[in-house]
């Protein structure tokens, strides 16, 4: 007896084959790209699913928009990361979303903790300066004392110098403080 809620080939194969296949003969296939996708990232198919991005990505260069491109690197970093535990790469995945969006904020978050991850801390300073820049709000400021509070306590007096006087400078420019 067939299940109607996980459709078969005439072969009797599941989804994730047909998909792969159906992916495999047209990787810019859009559908089938976000049901797979969909699906790996259910299974924590990590292995699987960075490549996957890969393939989407290249085979859509010229036709998806640079922000749609961004978000795609983002969420393959994110399983780059998560998944795999590879910080560096997840860090050029990273990279990559921003050189397409260079205000996507949740990229400049992600990217900034992999800089804290791996002791990049003058990178993570001027990612969390910029972050500062296009928020909104009375507090922006926090984040670059936080990071230097790190810097500071993993030794690296010259990055909790960087991190504080640029908070200092971004607090001596907000308009509430006059």
């Amino acid at each position: 007896m067939t299940n109607p809620t996980r459709p078969t080939d005439s072969a009797g194969r599941g989804p994730r084959p047909v998909l792969r296949e159906r992916f495999e003969a047209d990787p810019g296939d859009r559908a089938a790209f976000d049901l797979l996708e969909e699906q790996l990232f259910l299974a924590g198919a990590w292995a699987e699913l960075v490549p996957l991005y890969e393939a989407h990505l290249a085979a859509t260069a010229t036709t998806l928009a640079p922000p749609e491109q961004a978000r795609l690197l983002f969420r393959m970093g994110q399983a780059i990361e998560e998944g795999l535990r590879d910080a560096t790469r997840a860090a050029a995945t990273y990279r990559s979303a921003l050189e397409l969006d260079p205000a996507f904020v949740p990229a400049l978050r992600r990217l900034r903790g992999a800089c804290v991850a791996t002791g990049n801390y003058l990178e993570a300073i001027e990612l969390a300066a910029r972050e500062a820049g296009l928020a909104a709000g009375p507090e922006p400021a926090a984040g670059l004392v936080e990071l230097g509070e790190r810097a500071l306590a993993a030794g690296d007096a010259a990055a909790a110098i960087q991190g504080f006087e640029r908070a200092l400078g971004f607090r001596a420019e907000d308009p509430d403080l006059g």
